[in-house]
């Protein structure tokens, strides 16, 4: 893990984000926002004072809470939600809280069936699930969610202040967007899901899960703005129609593999990222489907 600079300057009504990149071939980003700090006034009594009279100058308490947000059950990787969730919890009151889709029993509900998956190893895992454009606040930062089906059906991007996390819905303007051959996946999604994300204000940033630095860009790039896109953006930018994104888009999806850690990522985040249940001789087991090719004995 190679912690990334900060980009991005505090202000009110603006989280400050720090990016954090996880895997050195294939970069994918696991975005730290910082709310604005709540303060609340505190005071300590001495055992000989009124304890009902607070002293003239409270010190400052800085109050933390925080909260763990899914753009949707990622197929090419594990997601460390319930990890993260573990290791919070000792630092605040509460235990906190996983977000995640509405959408996200859909998804369960297939992927428990096909590996086998117990329905009470998927129930209850999220904490919240959001509806299409909820809105709700991080510390005094205002934010919403949206739906971006394209990817997935179930997925969701975050915009808080002046800025989108967008999971893998667009990518980096010299890649386009995401792929849509998952199960539910829709081209014609994706297209609207991104062009409605371009309709925003020319100076939103634009932050992505994954970058593939092509040819000739050896550096991950971690946001783009909503104008740079609109320009620049190979398969969504201006003037793209959608029956053009929607060819370009099937024609690139049918010459990928599946990814390496399709079947042990599933199986685990359709679990919120908790480990599986020990079987009776201890061991916790992931299923991997064998590929024979029609071939039987």
């Amino acid at each position: 893990m190679e912690a990334q600079k900060v980009y991005g300057v505090p202000s009110f009504g603006s989280p400050f984000v720090t990016g954090v990149k996880v895997g050195a071939l294939v970069p994918t980003f696991v975005w730290l926002q910082l709310a604005n700090e709540e303060l609340r006034d505190s005071y300590r009594s001495a055992p000989a004072a009124d304890s009902r009279t607070p002293p003239k100058n409270p010190p400052k308490v800085y109050r933390w809470s925080y909260r763990i947000l899914e753009t949707h059950a990622h197929a090419d990787h594990l997601t460390a939600a319930s990890y993260l969730q573990a290791r919070l919890s000792g630092t605040q009151t509460t235990k906190p809280a996983i977000g995640i889709g509405k959408r996200i029993g859909q998804v369960q509900t297939l992927f428990g069936h096909r590996y086998g998956v117990a329905e009470h190893e998927r129930e209850g895992v999220f904490d919240k699930l959001f509806e299409d454009d909820e809105a709700f606040s991080i510390g005094n930062i205002q934010a919403i969610a949206i739906h971006l089906p394209g990817h997935t059906p179930d997925h969701l991007g975050y915009m808080i202040g002046d800025n989108v996390f967008c999971g893998d819905s667009l990518f980096h303007v010299d890649i386009g967007t995401a792929r849509c051959d998952f199960p539910g996946g829709s081209a014609s999604n994706l297209y609207r899901s991104g062009r409605r994300l371009l309709s925003l204000p020319g100076h939103v940033k634009i932050w992505t899960g994954h970058d593939y630095p092509p040819d000739g860009r050896t550096d991950p790039v971690p946001w783009t703005t909503v104008q740079d896109h609109r320009a620049h953006n190979k398969h969504l930018k201006d003037g793209i129609a959608e029956d053009e994104f929607v060819a370009l888009r099937k024609a690139r999806d049918a010459n990928l593999g599946e990814p390496r850690l399709l079947h042990q990522s599933l199986q685990t985040n359709i679990r919120g990222g908790q480990l599986p249940e020990p079987t009776a001789s201890g061991h916790r087991m992931l299923r991997v489907p064998l590929k024979l090719g029609g071939l039987s004995w």
